[in-house]
């Protein structure tokens, strides 16, 4: 009994490896169903995807009239997959520089006592040419039934490029996300006569900032984490979104 429960479970695992080694969406569900595992849900975007999707978006990505381009979670990976195809010769880094400018260009060279919120040099040095598929870049998601500030992950990886210390990254990547907008809602709350401060990290605690941002934050801090694994670090950047949306995947 012992050893046929071991078999399945290696199985299970080769049809797991097996599927994901698939090119295709459809082949990908082909094994998986195979393996018995036709159940389960995936993420998944293919090239075929990526075009169908890219055909379908690009009007509302260069309507001038659209100053918030709110995508689902496979339009954006196309259009990040765009993203890359217009600029190969810039890694993820700068296109992330260059996706955080477009969505705060007022944070750039702003300071909070004294400190730089996100430093410049060699990561990021360049990234004024980058060049974006279309007029607007995504600022919105919907995901699983909900609405994420999408923008709010691009701050959440820029805050790490041009810095060498850790515990400095991880304070600062907290200062330009969860603790920045708990900051920010404070003061538009100062004439509650009683405040009641937490730093929890809780995505779905309305009451120190907006949902939809602190949504994007995490996704930001987890692609920080990401990036700063060493089998992760060159993966470009639409691989990194899909492996958060995959392992989210509900």
């Amino acid at each position: 009994m012992r050893y046929h429960l071991l078999f399945i479970i290696v199985l299970f695992a080769c049809g797991i490896a097996y599927a994901q080694e698939r090119r295709t969406c459809e082949e990908k569900m082909r094994a998986r169903a195979y393996f018995g595992l036709g159940g389960v849900r995936v993420f998944c975007v293919d090239d075929a995807m990526v075009q169908e999707a890219w055909s379908g978006i690009q009007k509302r990505c260069n309507d001038r009239k659209t100053n918030n381009l709110e995508l689902n979670a496979e339009e954006f990976i196309s259009y990040m997959k765009m993203l890359e195809k217009e600029n190969p010769d810039s890694d993820w880094k700068k296109l992330i520089a260059k996706l955080h400018y477009e969505a705060y260009l007022v944070d750039i060279d702003r300071t909070f006592a004294s400190i730089r919120l996100f430093q410049h040099g060699s990561e990021t040095d360049g990234y004024q040419k980058v060049k974006l598929p279309c007029k607007n870049f995504p600022k919105f998601i919907v995901y699983n039934g909900k609405r994420i500030d999408i923008g709010h992950s691009y701050a959440g990886l820029r805050s790490n490029l041009n810095r060498r210390f850790g515990l400095w990254k991880g304070i600062m990547a907290r200062v330009n996300t969860n603790w920045g907008d708990y900051y920010q809602n404070i003061e538009r709350s100062l004439h509650n006569t009683w405040i009641r401060v937490t730093f929890s990290g809780n995505i779905d605690n309305n009451d120190y900032a907006p949902p939809d941002q602190l949504a994007g934050n995490e996704i930001g801090l987890w692609l920080r984490d990401y990036y700063g694994n060493d089998e992760n670090k060159n993966k470009s950047l639409s691989q990194a979104y899909n492996d958060y949306f995959s392992q989210t995947e509900r």
